[in-house]
């Protein structure tokens, strides 16, 4: 693969990696980690005949993310503490907007599953059946995933304003 190409593919979905590896570990540093190791996979292996490398370097990035939480079991307790933590870091900064805040929260506190819906089909504008693929379900299931997903969402958004 030529550099051109790989650099053409990291500015086009670099931001969209890395907020999905964000909904997926709920740490920013953890995330950094795994986009960019997304992106060094891809340097080595991808083949530019995919129709749909965005959704390749999402698999990739949740292989990744599967494997530190592998790997986690086998860490120390104290690095252990750190992955997910819920402190206030580089991204609740940029979100100065109280009712974003409210929302990154509350996503926070949604099953991984919940949050990857959500995060695929609000932040980056996948469609129904990009999602399904992605998770190896049906459009059906992923539609009533991402229903439940929502209602959850609002119930956890109501919550915190009372």
């Amino acid at each position: 693969m030529k550099h051109d190409e790989i650099e053409q593919i990291y500015i086009k979905h670099s931001n969209d990696v890395y907020l999905y590896a964000l909904a997926l570990c709920k740490d920013h540093f953890i995330a950094e980690e795994l986009a960019s190791d997304t992106f060094y996979k891809a340097l080595l292996s991808l083949d530019m005949s995919r129709t749909s490398i965005k959704y390749w370097l999402f698999h990739v990035c949740k292989n990744l993310f599967i494997d530190l939480c592998r790997r986690k079991k086998k860490m120390p307790v104290a690095l252990v503490d750190g992955i997910g933590s819920n402190e206030q870091g580089p991204l609740e900064l940029i979100l100065n907007n109280e009712e974003r805040v409210n929302l990154y929260r509350a996503m926070l506190s949604l099953q991984p599953t919940d949050r990857e819906m959500l995060t695929m089909f609000y932040f980056l504008d996948c469609d129904i059946a990009q999602i399904a693929s992605h998770l190896g379900r049906s459009s059906g299931a992923t539609r009533t995933g991402l229903s439940r997903a929502r209602v959850r969402l609002k119930k956890l958004l109501e919550e915190e304003t009372l």
